[in-house]
């Protein structure tokens, strides 16, 4: 694992209401380039953000989009944030609601740990992702539409959903794969911070089932599993997004955009 990568201290951004905000700039691409740092941002649910946060995030970044992955439920039972409060424009595209995100988050064995949770994890993700090629389409028109400025990506920890789309969107942009491994495993130094946050709030994703602890961490074997498995399954992202109804010119505007 590349330690640079994975201690991550330049991507960081460190606020005063939030705990798991990093830029996605400066990955390596399989062409030899980096990624662009003014292009996505991932982050836990910014209903905590502060007035001085939300200042931060839109004159210091750039920030002009939120994408708000969580479920219509979610949302209802949130506050508005100091972000959303500041005028950037929210675009909410649910890859789950909350009574699919129960039945598909449910273990046989909750218990579970190590490679066995992992991989329990991955195919968690893989189960959610099979039917979001629809809504991954449209999370990728919006994108190449906001050419300008990042685009702040986020569900409740900043840890599943937006593990996944960010996963899949890193991919079709021709980054490293262990570069976006190493990305998903930077959430598991915040899960600590970003669980005790989850815990004040009524507007948790989840039920009170029984559940691995996996679901606080973020091993790379399930971002590894899920990623080798998802290509087995759909041939890769990129077939996988075409099959969508997306255009190969959509792919290319996308590569160039986010590592041009």
């Amino acid at each position: 694992m590349n330690t640079s990568t994975v201690t991550g201290t330049k991507r960081w951004i460190y606020l005063e209401g939030l705990a798991n905000v990093r830029t996605l700039g400066g990955l390596p691409t399989t062409d030899g380039g980096f990624t662009r740092p003014d292009v996505l941002i991932r982050s836990d649910d910014p209903i905590d953000c502060t007035v001085d946060d939300a200042r931060r995030l839109i004159g210091e970044f750039g920030v002009s989009l939120v994408l708000d992955l969580r479920s219509d439920e979610e949302r209802l039972d949130a506050a508005s944030s100091a972000l959303a409060a500041a005028g950037t424009e929210h675009l909410c595209v649910p890859l789950l609601e909350r009574a699919a995100m129960n039945q598909v988050f449910r273990c046989d064995a909750p218990h579970a740990n190590g490679d066995e949770a992992a991989r329990w994890m991955a195919e968690t993700y893989l189960r959610f992702a099979a039917p979001a090629g629809p809504n991954f389409l449209r999370i990728l028109t919006r994108l190449l539409a906001n050419d300008e400025a990042p685009t702040l990506v986020h569900c409740a920890a900043g840890k599943d959903r937006t593990g996944v789309v960010v996963a899949l969107l890193l991919t079709l942009g021709g980054v490293e794969r262990e570069a976006i491994i190493d990305d998903y495993a930077l959430t598991g130094l915040r899960m600590a911070a970003v669980a005790a946050a989850l815990e004040k709030r009524a507007n948790a994703p989840l039920d009170d089932g029984l559940r691995p602890a996996v679901l606080l961490e973020a091993p790379p074997l399930t971002m590894r599993h899920f990623l080798t498995e998802f290509d087995r399954r759909w041939g890769s992202v990129a077939r996988w997004t075409l099959a969508a109804g997306a255009t190969g010119e959509q792919l290319d505007r996308w590569r160039d955009r986010i590592a041009g």
